[in-house]
This record gives C-alpha cells, structure tokens and sequence, in this order.
C-alpha cells in the first residue's frame, strides 16, 4: 500500500509540475486560459525534463497536500477542458519565445515520438500525453 501511495505521491508531483510549465507556456502564449495546447506542452517538457531537486522537493510537498485535501473549486476550474472545440486533427502549436522554457520546449516536443523509456511511472505519463493529445484532437 505504501509503494502505491509512493507512486501516486510521484505522479501527482509530476502532474504539478507540469501544470507550472503550462502555465508558463499559456502566458507566453497570451492565453486568457489554460489551452490544450498549453497543457500538453507541459506534460511532454516534463516528461522529457526532470525536475531539478528543489522543484521536486516542491512539487512533492505540492502532492502530499492534494492526496491529503480535496481540491478546491478554483482549481478544479482551472483543469477543466477548453470550451473551444477542435474540429479537426491538428499538430500542437509551438512556442515561439526563445527563454529557457520555451526553447526546451520546441526541443521536447521534436524529440517527443522518438523518446522511449520502459520505467512504468514514465510510461503512464507518456501514455496520459496520448490519451490528452487524442481526446483534443492533436498531434505532436
């Protein structure tokens, strides 16, 4: 029981994490919300980046918060999906500012198809990226 509780602790501390990149990446973007785009961003810079030790110290103390709460409305809000419907298949749009984030960014989502690991935490968040890329029309 406690190995699940570990790994779920290490999913959501991820999930943050990468919610913080979208967040970025939205900005940059000059979104007014969160776009799917934005999101998958996220999740593939941080699936291809590993946190440094302070951002998982961070995101981990994030996670042991959200597995011992229930989440607030503001950001069940915030996760919701996009009011804007995609109609037909479409690559993810990249960023285009040249910070740090930004241009690892344009490099994860270049190297995202070719990328393999076999550790089962690492394939189930690849496997959350397709699943967010199917479910909103996108490719990457």
């Amino acid at each position: 029981m406690e190995d699940m509780e570990g790994l779920m602790r290490v999913f959501i501390a991820q999930m943050e994490s990468s919610m913080k990149i979208s967040k970025i990446i939205s900005n940059h973007f000059q979104e007014d919300k969160l776009s799917p785009d934005s999101v998958i961003i996220g999740l593939v810079y941080r699936l291809l980046y590993p946190m440094t030790d302070e951002e998982m110290k961070t995101s981990i103390e994030r996670a042991e918060e959200i597995m011992n709460s229930e989440t607030s409305d503001s950001e069940e809000e915030e996760l919701e999906e996009s009011e804007e419907q995609v109609r037909e298949i479409r690559k993810v749009k990249h960023p285009v500012c040249n910070c740090d984030i930004c241009m690892k960014a344009r490099m994860c989502l270049l190297n995202y198809e070719s990328y393999e690991n076999y550790e089962p935490l690492t394939i189930t968040f690849k496997n959350a990226i397709d699943k967010a890329c199917e479910v909103n029309k996108l490719t990457i």
